[in-house]
């Protein structure tokens, strides 16, 4: 085995081993990830808020309430729903500590009650 191939072998990068690289798109774990991933650039029109992996994860949560008695939503844009949690975390800076899903839920849920 030539010296580089040894390189590789002790370093554990031939096998995946290496030093974990940060993903792009990490899944927000609390309210403070969420709001930091999903809010637009400040000078940015609010029309910008979300992208496409946020919008998902959002829609994602939204999917699984449409079953609730409590909850109307009449085939809305998704941005529409993005918008009320990134206001709602706009208004709730304290909850930010919370787990994202239960806040998206709270905000979905509150915006949207029949």
């Amino acid at each position: 085995m030539n010296s580089f191939g040894l390189i590789i072998l002790a370093t554990g990068i031939g096998l995946g081993l290496g030093s974990p690289t940060e993903q792009e798109h990490p899944r927000p774990n609390t309210g403070r990830s969420l709001y930091k991933q999903c809010s637009p650039v400040p000078g940015t029109p609010k029309k910008t808020v979300g992208g496409l992996y946020c919008t998902g994860y959002i829609m994602g949560i939204h999917d699984g309430l449409k079953d609730r008695v409590d909850f109307c939503t009449y085939g809305d844009p998704s941005q529409y729903f993005v918008e009320q949690v990134i206001d709602y975390l706009d208004d709730h800076p304290t909850e930010w500590s919370q787990s994202a899903p239960s806040l998206i839920r709270k905000a979905l849920i509150e915006a949207n009650d029949c």
